[in-house]
């Protein structure tokens, strides 16, 4: 039975954030939680919310009391828990499926006192953003004594002092939070601290901070932002006697919060003495952590012109941030503003190309047919975009080729995706939609997959085009829905299926047989709203076990045969319990080694899926293909089928059990394709065109139509 971790989270009007935040929890990997509500007296519906979900669920527990504020609540919540280990969450925040299983893992794994994750900065319009620690790679692990970390924290390096994204053991660490509305979290971690022995804490961003213009912090309440000057004040009543090595770094702390409080309180009138006092205690310190190496540069320089008075702090800081200001604009927008001043001029002749991976999908068939079979590269600059810096490559399918960067941080890089998105003729894209800059632009879609199951948001999402693909109009009612129009639905198939036709119905003459296994995401890497529960014990349908997956591996060596398990480029893998076998084998991207999926398809004997497009293009190659979707009742509950009528319409092995599977690999191994019928019918019926010339005819089209 694994441990019992409490989970509190204080709640006051709240009702806006509280439910994306208490379902974030209750859909964590690690299960045996118990969540802990203190409704801390909200005047709006947050109180009647907690009570729902704890009508919903036996794992949630509500406390209602009166007002008393956050601290407060955080007590009477650490009172009430049972749990082993037990973490905070704040009640307009959210968490990452595996957020406690990754602290719980780590904390487990080191011995640890306390475990910690990153976390992000977010936005209700779902931006995030990373501000601590971006240097280090996400899988990076920091581990430190308690009273090492204190130092860090105190320092604003690597350790931040809230109580969120953090897991304490029950048995060794006690929290308290002390009655202020701001710093509390800061007094109660020099505190923690101090007890632990080790500390360990994940770089991995599993924490998301919302911000929120509403909140204590960014309101400028002079009584609640003089509290970090008076737990300021208590802090450096401990810290210099029971951890004596951190005298210095609690200096730095004090300056740091004293300097923000000054800039905050200033711009509120009659508020003299608390001003009065903010400046001494700057004075105090300034000259000490100005001679501070471990002090952050820019806090250093900010002493140093305390020695001038603190009206001479103020210059500088506003000199400072008009100097900053100006950087900004012209490294971040000028070049922007300048060339899209310039796009009122004729297009020039360049192709933009997308996808996702960079180099992958319709769009790499597409722009491979056109460098191997036509003469593009005379006429056009051929450019490729792509979503960070790191992604960029010199040369593709034995061409030399430009790359462009989506997320551009440098100057240079905003005036090339600029320059090359406002003047081209072309853009060509499957996955990361690339909008029309001008409407003298033509786009052309390539797909990214006829529907199996629709996530209407995303497509929604796609904008303006010329050409959408699809392989038949027999399923353009989708399209429909989505706001495309006759006149831009283009039947003439998806280019990665034309390698998979050259190989069609032609068995590897080897003497094994490759089955490959390619389940959709039901986790998705870059989005919460696209994932549901795991509820396989491996990640994967039907293996339900270790042994059940040393049973098949035993199975598949019998019939001499190798399975391939392929997860979705956009499935958290982390979720996933896949162990390598002597006929069991990830193929991942590592394993792959930049070989194309529909090469590496073109080299396997049978395809087992379930919501995956890539049933589709598998009937091109006219080999067996089985469905593994005993999920199907609660995937359909989040992503809708096209077809209600699932097993209707897609007829063909299904596997649901050990046994079912057993059976697949036995008739792909005997050459037994009993539905080899029904998938031909399929094949035309999914397909109006199945010659395996799809580039040509898109190609032909832009030709005659465009005028490329």
């Amino acid at each position: 039975m694994s441990e019992l971790i409490s989970v509190i989270v204080p709640v006051y009007n709240v009702e806006k954030h509280l439910e994306k935040c208490i379902r974030s929890i209750l859909c964590q990997s690690y299960t045996n939680i118990e969540l802990i509500l203190v409704d801390d007296g909200s005047k709006d519906n947050s109180g009647a919310m907690c009570d729902t979900f704890a009508s919903e669920d036996s794992r949630v527990r509500v406390i209602h009391k009166a007002n008393g504020g956050v601290a407060a609540a955080r007590n009477t919540g650490i009172l009430e828990k049972k749990g082993d280990f037990y973490c905070f969450v704040d009640s307009d925040d959210t968490v990452h499926p595996n957020y406690i299983a990754n602290l719980y893992k780590i904390i487990t794994e080191y011995n640890a006192d306390i475990s910690m994750s990153a976390y992000l900065y977010a936005w209700d319009d779902g931006r995030k953003k990373r501000t601590r620690n971006a240097e280090y790679p996400d899988n990076h692990i920091f581990t430190d004594t308690g009273r090492d970390a204190l130092g860090k924290m105190l320092y604003s390096k690597i350790y931040a002092p809230a109580c969120y994204s953090k897991l304490f053991r029950s048995s060794k660490i006690k929290v308290h939070f002390p009655p202020y509305a701001i710093g509390e979290d800061m007094l109660a971690a020099v505190d923690y601290l101090m007890q632990a022995d080790t500390v360990v804490m994940s770089n991995e961003p599993h924490y998301y901070y919302l911000q929120n213009d509403e909140s204590v912090m960014h309101s400028v309440n002079p009584d609640k932002v003089f509290d970090l000057v008076t737990t300021g004040d208590e802090m450096m009543k401990i810290v210099p006697e029971k951890c004596p090595e951190n005298k210095s770094a609690a200096a730095y702390y004090i300056v740091e919060k004293n300097m923000d409080a000054y800039f905050k309180i200033s711009t509120v009138s009659g508020q003299k003495d608390k001003l009065e006092r903010i400046k001494a205690n700057i004075k105090k310190y300034a000259p000490m952590v100005a001679a501070d190496s471990n002090a952050h540069m820019h806090i250093r320089k900010d002493c140093k012109a305390v020695r001038f008075g603190i009206p001479a702090l103020k210059a500088y800081r506003k000199a400072k941030a008009v100097t900053g200001r100006i950087i900004k604009y012209v490294t971040n927008e000028l070049p922007t503003v300048i060339v899209n001043m310039l796009s009122f001029l004729p297009r020039h002749n360049i192709i933009i190309f997308e996808s996702i991976p960079s180099f992958a999908d319709n769009t790499y068939w597409f722009f491979k047919y056109l460098v191997e079979n036509t003469d593009i590269e005379k006429r056009y600059k051929l450019v490729w975009r792509v979503r960070t810096a790191d992604d960029v490559r010199d040369e593709l399918c034995g061409r030399k080729i430009k790359c462009i960067v989506k997320n551009a941080k440098t100057a240079k890089q905003k005036i090339e995706l600029g320059y090359y998105w406002n003047f081209a003729k072309f853009i060509v894209d499957c996955n990361d939609y690339v909008y029309k800059k001008h409407p003298k632009q033509k786009r052309v879609f390539l797909g990214h997959g006829m529907p199996v199951k629709i996530v209407k948001d995303y497509d929604l999402l796609k904008g303006d085009v010329d050409m959408n693909m699809i392989t038949t109009y027999n399923l353009n009612s989708h399209f429909y829905d989505i706001g495309d129009k006759d006149e831009n639905m283009r039947n003439f198939g998806y280019c990665r299926t034309d390698v998979l036709y050259e190989h069609a119905g032609i068995r590897q003459d080897r003497d094994k047989t490759y089955i490959i296994w390619m389940p959709t995401y039901r986790q998705h890497t870059r989005a919460d709203s696209l994932r549901i529960e795991n509820n396989f014990p491996l990640g994967l349908p039907v293996i339900k076990s270790t042994e059940q997956m040393a049973e098949i591996n035993e199975f598949l060596k019998e019939n001499n045969t190798v399975l391939y398990l392929r997860p979705h480029p956009a499935q958290d893998v982390s979720v996933m319990k896949l162990d390598e076998m002597s006929n069991i084998v990830i193929a991942d991207n590592k394993y792959l080694n930049g070989t194309q999926i529909y090469d590496f398809l073109t080299g396997t004997d049978a395809l087992i899926t379930d919501y995956s497009s890539v049933y589709y293009d598998y009937l091109m190659i006219d080999r067996p293909i089985a469905l593994a979707v005993e999920d199907l009742e609660e995937f359909s509950a989040k992503w809708p089928m096209y077809f209600k009528d699932f097993k209707a319409n897609y007829i063909c092995p299904y596997i649901d059990t050990v046994d079912d599977l057993k059976k697949f690999i036995k008739d792909v191994a005997t050459d037994n394709d009993e539905f080899r019928e029904e998938r031909l019918k399929a094949k035309h019926r999914f397909y109006d065109y199945t010659d395996g010339k799809t580039c040509e005819r898109i190609y032909n089209f832009m030709v005659k139509e465009y005028k490329m």
